[in-house]
This record gives C-alpha cells, sequence and structure tokens, in this order.
C-alpha cells in the first residue's frame, strides 16, 4: 500500500472484487488498450477497499517533456500522470519530474527498482515478476492470467546509514482490468471491488 502512496500512483498508491460492473472489459483505447495490465482509456475507474479505500479514475491525456501521459486522479492522494511504453508502465507527478516504473509485462524473475525521496528520507523499491498467466481469486472473483510482482520498500536509517525494509508483499495485475489486489500479509491487504473499462 505505502508504495502506491509513495509513487503517487493513482496506484503505485498505495498509489485495492466483490462487486464487478457489468461490463468489465471492453476494447479500451490508448496506447495500452486491449490486452493491457493496466488500461487507461478515459472514464475508466477503479475502487480499492481495505486498509486503504479510494477510487482511481482516468481522464485526459497531457504531453509533458514530449511525452504522451494520462492524467490519473484519486481519492485517496493528489492527482498522478500515468504512461505506457514498450510494455513498462510508468506514473510520474503531474509536472513528470518525478518518473517511477512500477509494472513491466516480462516474464518470470524480471527485476528492476527505483529511488525515491520521501518527507526527505531516501527509500528504495525493489520490485521481481514472480508469476505471469496465474489465476487469482479477489474476494471470490476469479482472475485470468494475472501478473504477481513481489515488492520490498526499505528506506535509509538516519543513524546507521543501513537500508531498512518497512514494506513487503506482492501486487497482483489482471489482464484488461488492473490492479486487482495489493497484499502486504499484516502490512496490509487492498482488494478491487469495482472497476470499469471504458
Amino acid at each position: 500500500m505505502k508504495l502506491f502512496s509513495s509513487i503517487s500512483l493513482v496506484a503505485l498508491a498505495a498509489v485495492l472484487i466483490t462487486g464487478c460492473s457489468d461490463n468489465p472489459t471492453s476494447n479500451p483505447s490508448g496506447s495500452n488498450g486491449s490486452g493491457s495490465y493496466w488500461p487507461k482509456s478515459k472514464g475508466s475507474y477503479w475502487t480499492y477497499t481495505g486498509n486503504l479505500s479510494y477510487t482511481i479514475t482516468a481522464g485526459n491525456d497531457t504531453m509533458v517533456n514530449g511525452k504522451s501521459y494520462t492524467i490519473m486522479t484519486s481519492t485517496a492522494s493528489p492527482n498522478s500522470l500515468f504512461r505506457f511504453e514498450n510494455g513498462s508502465y510508468y506514473t510520474a507527478d503531474l509536472q513528470g519530474l518525478q518518473q517511477t516504473l512500477f509494472l513491466k509485462d516480462a516474464g518470470v524473475g524480471t527485476t528492476w527498482g527505483f529511488d525515491l525521496n520521501v518527507n526527505g528520507i531516501p527509500n528504495h523499491h525493489d520490485h521481481t515478476i514472480e508469476e505471469v498467466g496465474i489465476t487469482h481469486v479477489v474476494n471470490g472473483r476469479t482472475y485470468n492470467d494475472v501478473i504477481r510482482v513481489h515488492s520490498k520498500s526499505s528506506m535509509t536509517h538516519p543513524i546507521t546509514g543501513d537500508p531498512v525494509v518497512y514494506n513487503e508483499g506482492n501486487l497482483y495485475y489482471a489482464k484488461n482490468v488492473g490492479l486487482i489486489q495489493t497484499n502486504y500479509g499484516p502490512g496490509g491487504v487492498v482488494n478491487l471491488v469495482d472497476y470499469q473499462i471504458k
């Protein structure tokens, strides 16, 4: 959850499905439409409940620093930008200054990481794709073609300078849906409870 908040993903959230819209899949427009692990067509929305409850909505496209982004609004954090390029999913602040890679459409074992400064404290985030093409059940609903990403977040101890892990868990993304669950075990679980892909 803290990962999504810290990178302002209107996700990677906290920038988490008992009830689902009658029309859960369609052919969304944009460069990551049908077949995407996070469609971004205008008007699409995702509602999450659990340790944190919020709704993310895809808005208009905008150009920032020569790249096309979708503006994502959230009821729990500042608005952010979302971009898909060459199988990679990015989020950024509204100025496009702090861009974060939060998901790759890649094979098992793919790893990446990024650094953020949160409230003046250096944070490091590691991601590993652990499973691809799995089924995953969220609130009794079965999702197919799911990617499981293992996430570990650490911060620098202010005295020793050593890394201290403060969040570790799994993020589940379903094809043609998006993020369906953030599961940090005792640290918190957030489930998708409603969505519509326009």
